[in-house]
């Protein structure tokens, strides 16, 4: 791909302390916190289409649970899988209204919360190449940390698709870092030009990382991570 003459402006709302500082927890806490009234909503939406009787009265009730799923899921006690049931129990409703409407509309929820945005116009400018000097590293660790956290292999932690379902690698190895670099910053100016949405991007890493068979929730929602601090303004 061309080397980019001209400067790009990078930011979605969010504000870390520093590159070198900044943790899995800041970025994860900070996204969901950001998108959690629209989870909130699209999941009433989604109650409210599917008319499912039960949970479309104490709306604020319902959104203290789905606060306290929130919490559950990015601290890793509970799975996405689990939103439905673990509503229910919060609600202190009958196990037999776990419908796969209600069980439709958490998966929209909890997709909601780690959600990704296009980037904004912010004061601070970089080109891509400076982007991924200056925040590359620490947003691979933040990567590798959201995997190990949520054990998004089903397998090993040591092994990695390489863009390829035949070919494994070690996520620690020497030769995994450079060709994921340019792999990120490929997708990425795609995403920041307006070639691609965001969600492709995170189709597309996701794929790269663990192949196109991967049907665990977090191997996207760690990707989001990755995206959310590559593309958010860390002030001087």
């Amino acid at each position: 791909m061309m080397y980019l003459q001209f400067q790009i402006i990078l930011c979605i709302g969010l504000v870390f302390s520093t590159s070198a500082n900044t943790t899995f927890n800041d970025v994860i806490d900070a996204l969901t916190s950001k998108n959690l009234e629209m989870a909130q909503n699209k999941f009433h939406e989604c109650v409210n289409i599917s008319q499912i009787n039960a949970l479309q009265i104490e709306k604020e009730n319902i959104n203290t649970q789905l606060i306290i799923l929130k919490n559950q899921i990015i601290s890793g006690d509970i799975s996405p899988n689990e939103t439905s049931t673990k509503l229910l129990e919060f609600l202190e409703l009958d196990a037999s209204q776990n419908s796969e409407d209600l069980i439709k509309c958490c998966d929209i929820f909890h997709r909601n919360l780690f959600a990704v945005e296009q980037p904004t116009q912010t004061r601070h400018t970089v080109n891509v190449y400076n982007l991924m000097d200056s925040r590359y590293a620490t947003a691979l660790n933040i990567l590798k940390y959201c995997i190990k956290k949520y054990k998004c292999f089903n397998n090993s932690m040591e092994d990695l698709y390489w863009g390829n379902d035949n070919i494994v690698l070690d996520i620690d190895s020497e030769d995994y870092e450079p060709n994921f670099e340019i792999a990120t910053r490929d997708t990425l100016e795609e995403v920041i030009y307006h070639n691609i949405p965001p969600n492709e991007f995170l189709k597309t890493i996701t794929e790269y990382v663990h192949g196109t068979e991967c049907k665990i929730h977090f191997a996207t929602y760690c990707t989001a991570a990755y995206y959310t601090y590559l593309i958010t303004e860390v002030p001087l």
